[in-house]
């Protein structure tokens, strides 16, 4: 905030609001919407780290180990474009394995970084 202006308006919530559960109602829908979707990918295991909030929490509920010792697990995702981002930024510790348009999309920003850097 730059600037606060005081007026002289009141506010009295209704005699039997409770803040705490309207807002952890809130919360709860929000989070429900937010992830619209869900990843299936497959990630080194010293990346897992790097997962926050809900992703670390489904990693936690869904993780299961490869043979190599990646770790295989079901992680939601807002969209599509959020989730490509997101897991470009964890590199080569990262394959998203589905859905198959997310798996393109890195694929496809993968081959164009590996074409700049080759040329350059």
């Amino acid at each position: 905030m730059l600037r606060l202006t005081v007026l002289d308006e009141k506010f009295a919530p209704p005699e039997n609001f409770d803040l705490a559960g309207h807002w952890e109602r809130h919360q709860a829908d929000f989070h429900a919407r937010l992830h619209q979707a869900e990843a299936l990918v497959r990630i080194a295991p010293h990346a897992t780290s790097h997962l926050m909030g809900a992703a670390a929490r489904a990693l936690a509920d869904s993780a299961t180990p490869d043979p190599d010792g990646w770790i295989r697990a079901v992680l939601p995702i807002e969209s599509l474009d959020h989730a490509h981002g997101v897991f470009l930024a964890l590199g080569e510790n990262v394959e998203v394995l589905g859905p198959p348009e997310l798996r393109a999309a890195v694929a496809a920003t993968v081959r164009a970084l590996a074409m700049r850097y080759a040329s350059g």
